[in-house]
Order: C-alpha cells, then structure tokens, then sequence
C-alpha cells in the first residue's frame, strides 16, 4: 500500500467510505465537477456566440440586398430617356429591393 499516499484526496475519502467500491457514483461527481461547471460555462458562452454569428450573418445578407438595391438606382441613373421600360423597370427594383432590406434589418435577431 506504498502507492495509497499519492492517491487524490477524492479517491483517499472514497476508499474511507467504501473500501469494497470506492469509485461510486458520489466520487465521479466530485471528480468532476469543475469540469461539468466549465462545461455549462461553455455551452453559455456557445451560445452566445452563435447568436452573434447569426446576427452578422442577417446583416451580411441586408447588407448585399441593399447593394442591389442601389446597384439598380445606379443603372436608372445611367438611362437618359425617362420613358423607357427597363428604367421603369428598374426603378421598382430599386424601391422593392430597399425596402426589403429595411423590412430585414427590422428582422434582424438582438443577441441576449
């Protein structure tokens, strides 16, 4: 028994309580449970990060929608005659994909 001595104070107390079965249920817990605390710490911290991911990831798409949005302004602005179609066209695009960026941004998830 030269290597009782190097045993954790956990095992020391387990094998005092039950020589027979030291490692019960009441000892793993002990063992681990700084560990189960880290891991519950961990899943906090995970999700708030994918909160935040899921946040940029609603403002990235807003973000290309409004750029088509001003990409078509940008094409109607390049048309000279005012009573063609495509510049119609165009102009309905514009106001659709603008507003549908701003109806997103409402949308966007508020990480907690």
């Amino acid at each position: 028994m030269k290597y009782e001595m190097r045993y954790s104070e956990e095992l020391q107390n387990a094998i005092a309580k039950n020589v027979d079965d030291p490692f019960s249920d009441e000892y793993f817990q002990t063992i681990f449970a700084e560990s189960e605390q880290r891991r519950v710490e961990s899943k906090t911290l995970f999700d708030a990060a994918d909160g935040y991911s899921k946040r940029g990831n609603a403002l990235q798409q807003i973000i290309l929608i409004t750029t088509l949005g001003l990409g078509f302004v940008a094409w109607t602005s390049v048309i000279k005659n005012e009573r063609n179609m495509i510049r119609m066209v165009f102009i309905m695009f514009a106001f659709l994909t603008l507003t549908y960026g701003i109806y997103l941004f409402t949308q966007v998830p508020i990480v907690q």
